[in-house]
């Protein structure tokens, strides 16, 4: 319930003076007026004593200061409020008792009646003080009667000495009283003046919240009606229905008017009976529920699968449950086709994870065969490339060998003529001289063949070797190089270009030579083929680029026609050539890839440009991979 817009609570000094005569500070002032009025009563005692010589004319004030010391007691007994009023009537007996034994309605302690009434008024409430000027009244009233009818006469009054005392106890006795009332009351204004503060800043505190309350149930009551989800609230204690959305009543088929007050079984929500206790029995449990299915019913009979979520919240201080129906029934039928379907194609899978299996089968088989194929035909390519070159050792052979026998046929045909001429007759010095000198020519021109003929055989001897063996060794790639270039050169002898090997000694490389000057003899050879077609002549460099101490590349650069650009990636392809039908086989570059790659480790790229040249740049490590791939 809101609170009212203007503060309620400011507090009444009045309403709050017994409470504060409860309290430690007024304990601590009633103890020194106690003190005081005590004092000043037995002072007045002792004078009187003095004075007269008798107690009779004293005996007032000593029960007032008898009541202060019995109030005192009771009050350090724990019980405040009954030491104020054991104080009260002490202070009325003795003005009453002083009052009966001097003289009567003539003594002036009557005067503190009307004083005793207001501060009984002031500590004890209105109903201690009535009570108070009730007795005052009746007394006094008792006393007229006995002085007028029942023969009763009090003593005289005081002397004028004794009356002067008297009269300024009294007004001692008012002032201190007077002071304290006032005291009490200042403190009593400022702390109803605090408190009254402290009260109307919680007022406004409190309509504030309650602002910001009804802000957020606004808001709440917002986004509930907008929601697109049904959702419903209903009470914790009785489960009827306090609000319900649109969306809920698009779902359920029930209006909200006709839902309010309603439960979810008297609208018929729940299809299964068994689902509604199990749901209950798992919301207590847990306190809250997450997506529990269930089949629910609308007004029109129909039955549902839903999606039931709650929450326990605060609303309006009161708690209610909040519970979002989520309709599945559609995702349901979806899912059921889903597996149906799922399971037909699993068995669709099985078929063809089987068809795939034999097919795979005849694929591994036809790979087999290619693989078994490509490697006849790399070893073809070998054999070849080998049988290229022995065919022009043997060429080059042909001259130095050629010189040789015809030296040789030579000097034997000297040496017969030489020996007939020595049998005949005698020889002069100067022809024995001729015929030492014909054979010392003769001799070194098949010294000379002959060497030549055993330097070509070394390198091809080598160069045959590397070429059938894969045997890892060191080995210089400038005298590789070279070995190479010079066993090709019988090959291109009366080509109208030239090979030419810039590479220096010394660079010392531990890798696998034969598949090295299969890559060189691929390289040279292709240029040789393509580089210039239509050209009288070209020049083919084989350079060293990028020396290190890790790698190296390896450059064959020729001056030719240059390679089509939508040719370049694919002329490291097996069988890609562009001389199909003119003697290509299409294999020498996809072996020099496969060369560089697999067994030595290495990269190769082409760049080209047409009309300027070809560059194939050969990477490689200056120590090549231990295993061979």
């Amino acid at each position: 319930m809101p609170l009212p817009t203007e503060p309620q609570g400011v507090l009444d000094p009045a309403s709050s003076s017994h409470a504060y005569w409860q309290s430690a500070e007024a304990g601590r002032f009633f103890n020194k007026v106690a003190f005081w009025v005590t004092s000043i009563m037995l002072a007045y005692v002792g004078g009187r004593v003095w004075l007269d010589g008798s107690l009779a004319y004293a005996i007032g004030p000593l029960i007032i200061a008898l009541g202060g010391m019995t109030a005192w007691l009771v009050r350090r007994r724990g019980r405040a409020f009954a030491g104020f009023l054991v104080y009260v009537w002490g202070v009325w007996v003795g003005l009453s008792t002083q009052s009966l034994v001097q003289a009567g309605l003539a003594n002036s302690a009557l005067h503190g009646y009307l004083l005793l009434m207001v501060a009984t008024g002031w500590m004890l409430g209105i109903r201690h003080a009535i009570a108070v000027g009730v007795a005052s009244i009746v007394f006094i009233l008792g006393m007229a009667v006995a002085l007028q009818y029942g023969g009763w006469s009090p003593s005289p009054p005081l002397r004028p000495v004794a009356q002067a005392m008297a009269i300024v106890m009294t007004w001692v006795v008012a002032l201190i009283l007077l002071g304290w009332i006032l005291r009490v009351q200042q403190q009593q204004l400022e702390a109803t003046q605090v408190l009254n503060e402290d009260l109307t800043r919680m007022v406004v505190q409190s309509e504030e919240q309650n602002a910001a309350l009804r802000a957020s149930e606004q808001r709440f009551a917002i986004i509930i009606k907008a929601s697109p989800l049904p959702i419903a609230i209903s009470r914790l204690e009785d489960g009827r229905y306090i609000d319900v959305n649109p969306a809920w009543e698009r779902e359920v088929g029930w209006t909200r008017d006709e839902a309010i007050k309603q439960t979810s079984v008297s609208v018929g929500f729940w299809s299964c009976p068994e689902q509604r206790v199990a749901w209950i029995e798992q919301f207590r449990k847990d306190g809250r529920s997450v997506g529990h299915e269930v089949t629910v019913r609308r007004r029109d009979g129909t039955e549902r699968t839903a999606l039931l979520s709650a929450e326990l919240i605060d609303y309006s201080g009161e708690p209610v449950i909040l519970a979002v129906v989520i309709d599945v029934t559609e995702r349901k039928r979806i899912e059921a086709e889903l597996q149906t379907l799922n399971g037909a194609l699993e068995d669709r899978v099985v078929a063809r994870t089987a068809e795939l299996a034999e097919s795979n089968k005849e694929l591994s088989l036809a790979m087999a065969s290619l693989t078994r194929a490509q490697e006849e035909l790399v070893h073809s390519e070998k054999l070849a490339s080998l049988g290229q070159l022995v065919a022009g050792v043997a060429h080059e052979l042909n001259t130095p060998i050629g010189n040789a026998l015809t030296a040789s046929s030579t000097v034997a045909g000297m040496a017969s003529d030489f020996s007939h001429r020595l049998a005949a007759e005698p020889l002069r010095r100067s022809e024995l001289d001729t015929f030492v000198a014909q054979m010392r020519d003769g001799a070194d021109l098949i010294e000379r063949s002959l060497n030549r003929a055993a330097e070509l055989v070394t390198s091809f001897k080598q160069v045959a070797i590397d070429q059938v063996s894969e045997r890892r060794r060191r080995f210089d790639l400038g005298h590789v190089v070279r070995d190479v270039v010079d066993t090709l050169r019988p090959t291109l002898k009366g080509q109208p270009w030239n090979v030419e090997v810039r590479i220096p000694d010394g660079i010392a490389m531990e890798s696998f030579p034969g598949p090295l000057d299969q890559v060189v003899i691929n390289l040279v050879m292709n240029a040789t083929i393509h580089a210039f077609d239509g050209r009288s002549e070209g020049q083919i460099i084989l350079t060293v680029e990028n020396l290190g101490e890790e790698s190296l590349d390896l450059v064959c650069a020729d001056n030719g026609v240059g390679i089509p650009a939508k040719n370049l990636g694919r002329i490291f392809d097996p069988f890609f050539t562009s001389r199909l039908g003119q003697g290509g086989s299409g294999l020498g570059l996809s072996i020099t890839h496969r060369l560089v790659t697999k067994v030595l480790g290495g990269q190769i790229r082409v760049d080209s440009v047409i009309g300027q040249g070809t560059r194939f740049v050969v990477h490689l490590p200056r120590t090549a991979p231990e295993v061979v791939a």
